[in-house]
């Protein structure tokens, strides 16, 4: 018996191999990574209130303001005070109408994002309210009433204000910023055309 032991022994000796069985390897715990915890930045909500809340509030005050002093002041044009407000009314409501069917147009035809659709809204109000009223008084420089020579500058600097504040209120890159100053612009454009012949 000893001698099978020992024949064996030298056996595992001489062809270097160990039968015994491996030892299990002790199981080990998954190491928990914490997960960071992102703390609000005070001063990019407040950047985010700038842009969605101020600015488009102060183009809705500026615009109406500029557009009611350009009908008062014009009383060949507006006739009389009531004619005036008449007059405001449908130039605000027929611009920003415009305005969001231009961006609904825009939103499907290149699958463009506008973000909140509230915030969205009073954005682009502020920005038909405005540059209509920059595109009035532009074009009031044109004293000549068959000429649109002052309706093309103004419809240019309309345009311009247009991709400012698409590129600067809303998180587009500047491709798409253009094509929707594009195709909003031309339809508002149209209506301006039009209440410039109504005078």
């Amino acid at each position: 018996m000893s001698l099978g032991l020992e024949a064996a022994a030298t056996q595992e000796s001489v062809y270097g191999v160990d039968t015994r069985p491996a030892p299990i390897p002790a199981r080990r715990e998954p190491r928990k990574t914490p997960i960071p915890v992102r703390t609000p930045e005070p001063w990019r909500e407040e950047a985010a209130l700038v842009r969605d809340r101020v600015v488009p509030a102060a183009m809705i005050v500026g615009g109406i303001l500029g557009r009611t002093a350009q009908l008062l002041f014009t009383p060949a044009q507006s006739g009389s005070t009531a004619a005036a407000v008449a007059l405001l009314a449908l130039d605000v409501i027929a611009n920003v109408a415009t305005v969001w069917m231009g961006a609904y147009v825009a939103a499907l035809l290149l699958s463009v994002s506008f973000g909140n659709l509230m915030t969205a809204l009073l954005k682009l109000a502020g920005m038909a309210i405005f540059s209509g009223a920059a595109g009035r008084w532009i074009a009031m420089v044109d004293k000549n009433p068959f000429s649109v020579r002052g309706l093309l500058i103004g419809l240019q600097v309309m345009i311009l204000i247009y991709f400012t504040s698409l590129a600067a209120l809303f998180e587009v890159d500047l491709q798409e910023a253009l094509m929707a100053t594009v195709i909003i612009g031309a339809m508002q454009g149209l209506v301006m055309m039009a209440l410039h012949a109504m005078g």
